[in-house]
């Protein structure tokens, strides 16, 4: 699965093995160890492919009778990859992106309305690296100028107050405004399908 989801998996997980019990045409499923990954997708079809998932100097065996997807969940372009791989013959949409919005603390005490906001010297904003993510920072940044001009990312990413993510990339946004490292960041809203 794409990283952005990590956050609901144990409670994902807890409710499908809930949902497992309940299920009669499914008593004998064992769900008791379930192993989700939550790096970029590229890289778990690049492990299928290799057979290997390396994480540092760990890595682990990749194949259908070891450890291999039985749900793999990503967007379009990594589901043409599979596709093309024979690994999946369909796919099923099961959120749809609503685009881009603003990450504020609770009762939003900046008052930040908009994206001439993010300028202001006293608000701190939290952007995706050009250099570390360049497909999050591109998204963020089509955005950007179309609401506040073609050189916006560059003025934000030139605020000495302006934070990137260093470790799990864009997912640190939300940690940062609530750590109080910032007060805004750029997140993608997503509605369930249905």
């Amino acid at each position: 699965m794409a990283g952005n989801q990590y956050p609901v998996f144990p409670d994902l997980i807890a409710a499908f093995r809930g949902w497992l019990a309940d299920q009669p045409a499914h008593r004998g499923v064992k769900a008791e160890r379930i192993f989700y990954a939550t790096t970029p997708p590229g890289r778990l079809i690049d492990a299928m492919q290799s057979g290997q998932l390396l994480l540092g100097n760990f890595w682990l065996e990749v194949r259908p009778d070891k450890l291999w997807p039985d749900v793999f969940m990503t967007g379009p372009r990594q589901q043409q990859r599979l596709r093309a791989a024979k690994y999946v013959e369909s796919w099923t949409v099961y959120t749809r992106n609503r685009g881009v919005v603003l990450l504020v603390a609770a009762g939003n005490p900046k008052n930040i309305r908009g994206t001439a906001d993010l300028l202001r010297d006293d608000v701190r904003v939290a952007l995706s690296s050009p250099a570390r993510e360049p497909a999050s920072f591109e998204s963020y940044s089509t955005t950007l100028r179309a609401q506040g001009g073609a050189q916006m990312p560059d003025r934000l990413l030139q605020k000495t107050s302006t934070v990137s993510p260093q470790a799990v990339h864009h997912r640190e946004n939300p940690q940062f405004i609530y750590d109080g490292v910032a007060d805004v960041a750029r997140c993608t809203s997503i509605s369930a399908s249905t």
